[in-house]
């Protein structure tokens, strides 16, 4: 993503025949900042398991929370489904680590279970996205270069992309919200009640926080031009 300063101000809308333009310069700033330290974050994240070079790397896997690399696959990853396992903790976080390109196969899907919430589902790629058509796709996209949603690509997440663009073709996403749990412990009398269930804001809830800014201020564009 280039800096607002970098950005050409008026560009052709698809299907519209009102221009596009940057409304606020310090605030597209702030979100290409955000970005960038969720990027090297979740880049920075010491990996729980590795994948060796190959094809499909994770269809046909059922995996827990915790960090995964993976290399380019030989044609798509994943292929079929892969399912999130989040074992009864909606606090589960997954962060997939993919060291070049990801391309993921025609119709495959992204599966969530136990408790597991997309908001806690991230992709750190270090090159090129493309979500194949079809898919059903889960999580938060960091792309270092340009993300390419195929025809009919399903996003239960964002796309995000730092040194390129986001191209659309016909596409759904759902930017997700994460349900926090708040069961209350109750204390004997004269004691402080406490609330139990709710992580403390670390490195991955100031990511959470980010990403939701940037959330809120892709809502605003589109306010914005619908507006138009």
């Amino acid at each position: 993503m280039p800096s607002a300063s970098g950005w050409q101000r008026w560009a052709s809308c698809r299907g519209g025949g009102d221009p596009c333009f940057v409304t606020d310069d310090p605030l597209l700033d702030t979100a290409k900042a955000d970005l960038l330290t969720a990027y090297n974050n979740a880049f920075a994240q010491t990996p729980d398991t590795g994948f060796v070079a190959g094809d499909n790397q994770l269809g046909g896997q059922t995996l827990t929370a915790g960090v995964y690399r993976f290399p380019a696959a030989t044609t798509a990853n994943p292929i079929g489904t892969l399912t999130l396992d989040g074992e009864g903790d909606p606090n589960a976080v997954w962060v997939f680590q993919a060291t070049s390109s990801l391309v993921t196969a025609a119709g495959s899907q992204a599966l969530l279970t136990g408790a597991a919430q997309a908001c806690n589902v991230f992709w750190q790629v270090g090159s090129d996205t493309t979500l194949n058509t079809t898919i059903d796709f889960v999580g938060t996209i960091l792309g270092a270069n340009s993300t390419f949603l195929l025809t009919g690509a399903t996003i239960n997440g964002r796309a995000l992309a730092l040194a390129g663009a986001v191209t659309m073709d016909q596409n759904t996403i759902n930017a997700p919200e994460c349900q926090v749990p708040t069961t209350n412990t109750i204390q004997p009398p004269g004691t402080t009640s406490t609330i139990v269930g709710i992580p403390a804001v670390g490195n991955w809830g100031m990511v959470i926080l980010a990403l939701a800014f940037l959330g809120a201020i892709a809502w605003m564009v589109r306010a914005r031009r619908s507006l138009r």
